[in-house]
Parts: C-alpha cells; structure tokens; sequence
C-alpha cells in the first residue's frame, strides 16, 4: 500500500516536481487516436520518507484483450520533447560531449501475476537543443524488467553487460526510430552508466554523436493488471 504520509495526484498527466526531476501520472494511450477509455485508475504519490524524497504510483488497467502500453507512470529528468522545457540544466546535451551518465535506481514492484507491464528507462535523442516533437530521432529505451509486454521491432543484436545481457530491437514509427534494449534478468536496484548503450548506440551507426540527449526517464509502462511501485531511490546525472 502507498505511504499514508505522501501526497497523492490522480488525474491524468498530474505532476509534482522536486528538485531536477518531475513525476508524472502519464495516462498517454487513454486519448484519440486510440479509443477513449475511464475505466482505470492511476495514481502518484509523492513526499519525504525518512528524509529521503519518495515516489511512488499505483494502477489499475483492466484486460481489453491486448497488449497495447496505455500508460508510463514515470520520473523524468531532462526535457521530454512534448513538454514545453527542461527539469534540469543538464539536459539536453549533445552526444559527443556526455562522458558518462551516472544512475542509481532501486525499486519494489507488487503486481498481480496476470499484469502486463515493464520497468523502463525512456530516452528521447533530438535533432536539435530545442527538443520538441517534430525533432525526436529516435526513442531509446532500456527494458530491465519484463512482464508479459513484448517491445516493438525486431530483434537486430546481442549487447553483453556486466549485469547480463541485452537484446536490442528496432522499429519505425511515425516521425522516429525506436529502440529498446531488453535485459535477459531483472535488475530494480542498480548503479548503471547509461552512456555505455547510447555510445554503443553511436559506434553502430544508430545515432550521431551531433544528436542531443533530451530527457532521461524512468517507469512502468502498462498495458494491464493492477499493480503497485515504490521508487524507493532515483538520481541521474549527465557529465
């Protein structure tokens, strides 16, 4: 059960910022063109605990009989490109210049066995340090728990990492390239360098190094089930 002591949000796209980074109640896939849908509930909650900030978020999607993402409960920090600016003086960034992204992150996840969803990193790379939606290049996300969702594309490679290893995939969408780097284990706690995939990334031609890093972000993405996350830590910066 969330922490009775946090402050709770409901409605869709609801936020509380802190610090460089914001939580969102993102409820994306619930507006045209997909139908329109009220029968689920998301929540965020956020406050101190201990002396720590705390996040955390609960949902409710029930079966419509597809595996489609409806919703990406989330920590963003950067300037997601359909936001009007940035959380953080970090970011956007361009590639040649990042050395490395350091990344701590731990969190509990209890969810019902018949749920669809992941825990993600969400990176947008831009043509330009003004991110917005018509200069998205590619959609980079980094998949380290897997429940039912399959990602997008076709499997194009096998990344070793200390941790395990990732199969990469690759799919178009309207107006950019998707990637998603699916670890073979699940990894909710971990101190990772996020710059090693996106390097990876510019060494095999996926991005360039004049491309700009615009946001970094972290969450479930859902498809259904109901289910409950507790970001217990999350700390992200760009050198």
């Amino acid at each position: 059960m969330p922490d009775p002591t946090l402050t709770q949000k409901c409605t869709n796209w609801a936020k509380f910022f802190y610090g460089d980074y914001v939580l969102v109640n993102n409820a994306w896939g619930v507006a045209p063109p997909r139908p329109p849908r009220s029968d689920w509930t998301q929540c965020i909650y956020n406050g101190t605990v201990g002396g720590q900030i705390r996040n955390q978020w609960t949902w409710n999607w029930p079966s419509i009989g597809s595996n489609d993402v409806y919703a990406y409960p989330e920590v963003i920090f950067g300037w997601k490109p359909f936001d009007a600016d940035t959380t953080t003086t970090k970011l956007p960034r361009q590639l040649s210049t990042i050395s490395s992204i350091p990344t701590t992150y731990e969190i509990e996840i209890a969810a019902g066995t018949s749920g669809v969803y992941n825990t993600a990193f969400d990176l947008w790379l831009t043509s330009g340090a003004t991110p917005s939606s018509s200069t998205i290049t590619s959609e980079v996300m980094i998949w380290v728990d897997q429940k039912g969702l399959q990602p997008a594309g076709v499997p194009i490679a096998t990344v070793p990492a200390t941790f395990g290893s990732f199969t990469l995939y690759k799919s178009t969408f309207p107006g950019w390239i998707y990637y998603a780097f699916v670890l073979d284990t699940t990894l909710l706690a971990a101190t990772i360098d996020l710059n090693g995939l996106l390097q990876y990334m510019v060494n095999q031609g996926h991005a360039s190094p004049n491309e700009y890093l615009a946001s970094i972000e972290f969450g479930n993405e859902i498809s259904s089930g109901t289910g409950e996350a507790d970001l217990k830590q999350f700390s992200v910066d760009v050198v």
